[in-house]
């Protein structure tokens, strides 16, 4: 930076071992190779490249990995095949994936209706009380974040429970009620 010297950088100059968050390189005001990079704690360095400069390779033999061609596979008969079908095709072809795609719709409205009639679905209350939940990880382990809103001056939220309804023989919880009593709770 012009404004420290080398010996005391400023807060705007990112040390050497401040760790870069976000680069980007294309133009800053009227210069077109920019790259500007921002540090975890917040600096900003942009380092420019000089308008004479030539990215031409100018040595053929200087890299030989990148002369060589890469090993495409050959294209299969099932990879052709198909894509000749898609091509005299495309008309059938696009409606049996909206007819497809009409299926899933209409499976996720009744699962949400079934939900609905069994009270498996949230439900509001009288009581300024929102519950939202976030499922973290995928996979046959994952945990079940709850946060419970209380904005109600007047209505506590503690003595209320929590009750997990699933089909116990694909989920094993460890607490199936939780009573609402603590700031965070976790599953």
């Amino acid at each position: 930076c012009s404004s420290c010297s080398p010996c005391s950088p400023c807060s705007l100059c990112p040390s050497p071992q401040d760790i870069i968050v976000g680069m980007k390189f294309g133009r800053f005001g009227r210069e077109e190779g920019a790259l500007l990079m921002v540090g975890r704690g917040g600096a900003l360095s942009i380092k420019m490249l000089r308008r004479t400069v030539s990215f031409e390779n100018k040595d053929a033999h200087a890299a030989p990995s990148q002369a060589a061609s890469l090993d495409i596979p050959k294209k299969t008969k099932v990879f052709v095949d198909q894509t000749v079908r898609e091509r005299d095709n495309p008309y059938a072809m696009h409606n049996a994936f909206q007819k497809d795609l009409y299926r899933i719709r209409l499976g996720a409205a009744k699962a949400f209706a079934k939900s609905l009639k069994t009270s498996s679905a949230p439900i509001t209350t009288t009581h300024s009380m929102n519950i939202s939940a976030q499922v973290q990880g995928m996979g046959p382990l994952f945990r079940l974040t709850i946060t419970v809103y209380n904005s109600s001056p007047t209505v506590s939220i503690i003595d209320h429970y929590i009750t997990f309804k699933c089909d116990y023989s694909l989920y094993r919880l460890s607490r199936p009620r939780i009573e609402v009593n603590h700031t965070h709770l976790m599953l």
